[in-house]
This record gives C-alpha cells, structure tokens and sequence, in this order.
C-alpha cells in the first residue's frame, strides 16, 4: 500500500492581474463556445424559457397539493410529473375542441390563397399598366417586368442540361425521404433531451440560484440578488405579458373578423395571437390576410360591404386593436419593466434574426432589457452612484420598496452585525 503524501502545491498565489488575465480569457472562450454550440443552446434556452413559465404550476402542486409527503426530493419529482401531465391533458383538450375546426379553416385559407393572388396580380396589373412619361420616353412599368422574367425564364430553359436534369430528378427523389427521416429523429431526440432538461430545471432550478448565490464574494451577494430580482421582473413580465396578450389578441381578433364576415376567422384570429410575439411587427404582418380577404370577398354579416371599403374597414379595424393594446393592455400587462424605444425594438429584432432566427427575434426584447439592466449596473458602480434609482423597474410594490440595498451585506457569521430585517423579508420573498 502506498503510503506516500500526495505533493503539496508549490506555486506562490495569483497576483491582482494574473487572475484578472485568467478570468477574461476564460470568459472569451466561454463565450466563444457558446457561439459555437449556438444550435445546442437553442434546445436549452426553450427548455429554460418553458420550465420558467412552468413554475409556478410546479410550486402549487408542491405545496398546495402533495403537502402531506415529507422528503422534498421526492414531493418536488411529483410535482413536476403532475404538472407534465396537466401539459398534457391541456394539448389534448386543445386537439380535441380546437383542432378541427381549425383544420377545416386552415384548407379553406389554402384554398382561397390562389384567388387572392389571382386577384392582387390583377389589381397590380391595374395600376402598373398605366404609361408613365419620363421625358421623351414613355414607360409601362407592367409590361418591364413581364419581359424581365420572361428573359430570365428564357435564360434559364436555354441553360437546360439532360445529364443535370437527370440528377435532379434523382435528388428530389431521394432527399425528401432522407430529410424526413433525418428530420424526425432530431426532433424525437431534441424533444426527449429538452423534457430531461425542463424536468431538472424545474425540480432543482432554485437550488441553481442558490449556488450562484454561494460562489458568488461576500461582498456582491447582495448586488447578485438585486440583479437576479430585476431579470425575474424583465422576464416574467415579457414571457408571461406575451402569453397573455397573445390569448387576448387572438380572441378579440377572432370575434371581431367573424362579426366583420371575413372569411376564415379562426385561421386570422391564430395567426394574430401568434405573430403578437413579434414585437412592432408582428401586428402589421397580422393585418395583411385580413386586408387582402376583405379586397377579393363580400362581408357575410354587413349585406353590400366589399372591395376597397371593406378593405379600409377591416385596416381600420385592426389598427384600433393595435392602438387599444398599446394603450391599455400593455402597459397593464408588462408595466414599465421593457420600457424599449420601439426604433430600438426593430433594430434588436433585426439583429436577433441574424443572430439566432427565429428564436433570436422572439427574444429580442427582453434580451436587449437584460443588456441594458447589466449596462447600467455597471455605469452606475463606475461612476459610484446606485444604478436601479434611475431604472423603470423602481415603481415597485411597497413591500418590496426596501429591496437590498447594493452595499455589501454580510452574513452574521462574518460581523457580528445584525441584517436589516426588511432585506431579510424580501430576499425570502423573492426565494419563495
């Protein structure tokens, strides 16, 4: 048996810049892989994002439903297992009484997608066939585009290739069944690794809090806490806000194209509660079925109503849903914890759907929010003043008004001080 002391570290202690040096080039290259693996991390930040929302569902079944079971591990597992099949029978519930009639609607839209673009191509025809003189000359922008795709229609046939034809066709037959099959293992997979991931999350997400908690100095834990606070308000305003202004968004706009005569109102009223997740835009991109459907079809409900005036009733009525939302819903439903300049919103959505797609444009928003509650906690430790004064997120409840303060608060252990009992309620209300 080997007897032998393990060697003892000879190295002398970091120097200040030393391990200044060492952190940053650990962050660089954590961030770097997460650049990297931005693909993975997008099955971990839906799981996030869903364990979140899932929460409190979780919480109650814990303690409002299986109080009776005393060991916490294996109380906290149920209640999350209880909660996935409430998710569950919900999605059914949704297929059974929604689903159909939504199938029936959705294949009418389809259907009528060819008379509409039958009848905008028409009405384009319409304006742009009309001579434009420009000098000496005189242009019919209609008949420009038609011989430019046809030259390049003509392009295209003249570059026609037996040999290149044939491997298209052997492409198109083989790849869809290797993409399908492809397709559908990596979802299957990614399914199963995001319901492992939101299980973990949901049975041991604050024991995550509570570690950060522990390698975080002394003399920061309560600026991590602050910090942890403000993002709990940026994102459950957002993720919980959107939710429920889609829910909203979408009924309203159900009823309203229904009591209009619109066509298919279940498929518009979907697509509105759906697209309300794009901030700006999304509303905009809304209207555009219902315009188009008003422009083509005659209002069921309102006798004579059709053509360009159901079109302005229908662009009109929307706008008051976008207008009212605006200012009663939203400011309701997410307060002033966004508080975004909306040429500032379009701009993170730009960047977001370079950045992460589709997903990156859902979480523009409240990305650039967390970005900047990190921005000015720093500027404000720069320039020695305390950052959250001047944040939208003050107007806080008045039990919470005595939030920790960002001067250091030492556990009793360390200094024999007594912590003010406010900070105390309020760090255990936030852990609760």
């Amino acid at each position: 048996m080997d007897t032998n002391p393990l060697p003892s570290l000879t190295s002398p202690p970091w120097s200040g810049r030393t391990k200044r040096s060492v952190a940053l080039v650990a962050i660089a290259f954590v961030f770097f892989m997460a650049l990297q693996l931005l693909q993975a991390w997008t099955i971990v930040i839906i799981a996030a994002i869903i364990a979140y929302l899932l929460h409190p569902v979780v919480d109650f079944f814990d303690a409002g439903v299986l109080f009776a079971i005393q060991r916490d591990g294996i109380r906290r597992s149920l209640a999350v297992a209880l909660t996935f099949v409430l998710v569950i029978l919900v999605f059914a519930l949704f297929a059974i009484l929604i689903i159909p009639p939504l199938v029936t609607q959705t294949e009418a839209f389809i259907a009528d997608v060819p008379e509409l673009a039958d009848s905008v191509e028409e009405e384009l025809q319409q304006s742009l066939n009309r001579p434009i003189t420009v000098g000496d000359q005189t242009i019919v922008l209609w008949d420009e585009l038609t011989s430019a795709f046809e030259q390049q229609g003509d392009e295209e046939s003249s570059s026609f290739d037996v040999v290149t034809a044939i491997q298209q066709a052997a492409t198109t037959l083989t790849n869809p069944a290797l993409k399908i099959g492809t397709l559908a293992i990596t979802l299957i997979f990614n399914i199963f690794f995001m319901i492992v991931i939101m299980f973990y999350l949901l049975k041991d997400g604050a024991r995550f809090i509570d570690n950060l908690d522990d390698v975080t100095p002394v003399e920061y834990q309560g600026d991590v806490r602050r910090l942890i606070y403000e993002l709990g308000r940026i994102w459950d305003a957002y993720l919980r806000g959107q939710i429920l202004l889609g829910f909203v968004i979408g009924i309203t706009t159900t009823i309203v194209t229904a009591a209009l005569g619109l066509p298919q109102p279940l498929v518009l009223g979907l697509v509105a509660g759906l697209l309300e997740v794009v901030p700006n835009i999304g509303p905009i991109i809304a209207s555009i079925p219902a315009i188009l459907f008003a422009l083509i079809s005659e209002s069921t409900t309102i006798p004579g109503l059709e053509g360009m005036p159901y079109a302005l009733i229908v662009a009109a009525t929307y706008t008051v849903i976008q207008q009212g939302e605006a200012l009663f819903l939203v400011p309701r439903v997410m307060g002033r914890n966004l508080d975004l300049h909306p040429v500032v919103i379009l701009i993170a959505v730009i960047s977001g759907a370079a950045l992460a797609g589709v997903l990156g444009i859902l979480l523009a928003a409240p990305t650039v929010a967390t970005l900047r509650l990190f921005a000015t906690y720093i500027w404000g430790k720069l320039l020695d003043f305390d950052p959250f004064a001047r944040m939208p997120s003050v107007d806080m409840p008045a039990r919470r008004q005595s939030e920790p303060s960002l001067t250091s608060t030492r556990p009793r252990a360390l200094t024999g001080q007594i912590v003010p009992e406010q900070s105390g309620e309020i760090i255990d209300d936030y852990e609760r």
